[in-house]
């Protein structure tokens, strides 16, 4: 089972029946040579599951306290799953020799496959095997062996999947959402999901080459699922949300053309069609009377958080966490591949075309929606002038003709709000940059290789001090790459170029660099590699334009107006302490400090929208 980046993250949701739990773990333990996690939801369990749970290397555990249904457990599940395939398998089930490794196949067959699922002995519909002949596990094992091989690269397509069993590019879940939490406790939820896939353009398949054992539906005819089951209530709800004019009993027993479905339905629909993923815990969280509803609104350019290059799209998933960490509901659009503490809604477009942005909000804001925050680099959503109130946080040095703008420091609402307007300064957890106060041999340049960045001045500094310099950030630009990094690393070994970074490699040149140089020759309108660096208790080296004095308010030594003054207090060392520089940081410039800002924002705009 690997640790990082798994291939597939396995979801199993638990509830009671421990001793089925462990021999499907035992089976995957067995019959999967591939790269997974096992991701395990447990629904209210009270039969020593949850310790056996906790005995298992590795594993990710969600405990709900009751019973949340197949649908939102596997929801769960899904935002916590790390992998690049997503397999949904009941805790019921045995899997056999090479299961997975055919499943997977098959997605490289046919790019137009959404789900794939097996063969088994239990299901209604085409994946069922009438009549095995085994009576035993041993005698399970041999039989799927021989059905594979029988059936060796054989598939079908069928009208839909059973949950025991689906496995899903996770790139799937990104564009059609999750499982319909409103068939609870589950049935149905499946059929939707199927659906939707088809809707979307996907094809559903079946693995003939893959047979695994399910015990069959244990989990739903428990004593605690025959309870809370409302599957007549199911079937109802499942016609009146796909327009099928039957009963549910009717549904129930004579079934649904589900091709009619998707040719009434094309095309895909976000409004329509997405089921928003949210945390685990979300619903468990008590929200205060004060707590207001907000939908940020990131750029469309990298998903959240991003995993390399992305100030803004950094700044909008720290505001989003730190808001939800404070019991405000978060609705967040942002690109597919979105992850964060809020429900997700996803932009329909690929690429960057942010005039597709406020149309897809028109559609799809929810309600409840108090407070719109738009992060785009033009104010695609502030311009339009919605009826919610709408802050825009101008992220550019640039002016865009918005009521609420906020800028990211007094200099640019200065510059280019012409003094009118509010600004708030970027924040960061603190916890996500940890202190190091022994620091590595080593200058550092983190940033866009472009020519307003002044990355040739870097160059300069670090040839002028015969010091080593690491240059990390994405090469915008390649004839000034080409005609500047390039030469300068050929004529100097201590020149080094590592291109874009993200994760722990980029903190870990933060953490370690002696400084960071930043001599930024543009109107910046904040400069957020400086605040990382020093919560890092690394000193930047900056040229004076745009916010930069203000930024570094708190350190003015380390504001330099030429490169030979760089040159110099790069020779001479002498540092701010790095706990100061933390402790400024932290002071000044922490995700909680710019969320209470926002906040009052918001709460200000919402008194004057009240009042008329």
């Amino acid at each position: 089972m690997g640790t990082m980046a798994p291939l597939v993250s396995i979801i199993i949701l638990t509830c009671n029946e421990s001793d089925l739990t462990r021999e499907c773990v035992r089976s995957i333990a067995d019959h999967t040579p591939e790269d997974y996690e096992l991701v395990f939801v447990d629904n209210g369990s009270t039969d020593g599951t949850v310790a056996y749970l906790r005995t298992i290397p590795d594993a990710k555990l969600i405990l709900n306290r009751s019973n949340r249904g197949f649908a939102a457990g596997c929801n769960q599940g899904i935002v916590a799953a790390s992998g690049t395939y997503i397999c949904l398998l009941n805790n019921d089930t045995v899997v056999s020799d090479g299961w997975l490794t055919r499943m997977l196949a098959w997605f490289e067959k046919n790019p137009r496959i959404g789900i794939v699922g097996p063969r088994t002995n239990y299901a209604a519909g085409s994946q069922r095997v009438d009549a095995v002949p085994y009576r035993t596990m041993d005698e399970m094992r041999e039989f799927a062996k021989e059905w594979a091989g029988e059936h060796a690269g054989d598939g079908f397509y069928p009208y839909r999947l059973i949950g025991f069993c689906m496995v899903m590019h996770r790139s799937l879940i990104d564009r059609v959402g999750g499982l319909d939490e409103t068939f609870y406790p589950g049935t149905y939820e499946d059929d939707d999901l199927c659906l939707r896939a088809r809707i979307n353009g996907n094809i559903l398949w079946v693995a003939q080459d893959v047979f695994i054992h399910h015990h069959g539906s244990r989990t739903f005819r428990s004593k605690q699922f025959r309870e809370d089951a409302d599957f007549p209530g199911n079937a109802e709800r499942f016609a009146r949300k796909w327009g099928l004019k039957i009963t549910g009993p009717e549904l129930f027993s004579q079934g649904y053309d589900s091709s009619a479905i998707v040719d009434r339905e094309l095309p895909f629909r976000t409004e329509r069609h997405y089921a928003p993923l949210r945390p685990a815990g979300y619903r468990d969280r008590v929200r205060a009377a004060s707590a207001l509803t907000v939908a940020l609104v990131a750029p469309d350019y990298f998903p959240l958080p991003p995993p390399k290059y992305g100030g803004i799209e950094r700044v909008v998933y720290t505001l989003t966490e730190e808001l939800a960490r404070l019991g405000h509901d978060v609705y967040l659009y942002a690109p597919r591949g979105s992850r964060a503490n809020a429900t997700v809604i996803p932009f329909e477009h690929n690429g960057y075309d942010m005039s597709r942005i406020p149309e897809l909000m028109s559609r799809t804001l929810p309600a409840e929606v108090e407070v719109i925050h738009d992060h785009t680099q033009l104010s695609v959503v502030g311009r339009e002038k919605p009826a919610t109130p709408t802050v825009s946080s101008i992220h550019n040095p640039l002016y865009n003709p918005v009521q609420t703008p906020v800028y990211l420091s007094r200099r640019q609402m200065d510059i280019y709000g012409k003094g009118e307007g509010e600004f708030v300064y970027n924040g960061i957890e603190l916890s996500d940059y940890p202190l190091q106060t022994m620091k590595q041999d080593y200058l550092l340049y983190m940033g866009a290789i472009l020519p307003y960045k002044g990355v040739h001045y870097a160059l300069e500094v670090a040839e002028r001090t015969g010091r080593k310099l690491i240059m990390a950030g994405p090469t915008y630009n390649m004839d000034y790459y080409r005609s500047e990094i390039v030469p300068a690393m050929q004529r100097n070994p201590n020149i080094q170029f590592v291109g874009e970074v993200g994760g722990s490699e980029r903190l870990e040149l933060f953490r370690n660099a002696e400084c960071l140089l930043f001599p930024t020759l543009c109107e910046e309108p904040f400069g957020l590699v400086m605040i990382e660096a020093m919560a890092c208790g690394t000193p930047p080296l900056c040229f004076p334009n745009g916010a930069v004095p203000e930024v570094m308010g708190g350190f003015p030594e380390l504001v330099c107006r030429t490169t030979g003054e760089m040159t110099r207090k790069v020779a001479k060392a002498a540092y701010p302490p790095p706990e100061q520089l933390r402790a400024y940081v932290e002071n000044h410039f922490s995700a909680a400090i710019m969320a209470q800002r926002y906040l009052a924002i918001y709460r200000r705009l919402l008194a004057q929208s009240r009042q008329g």
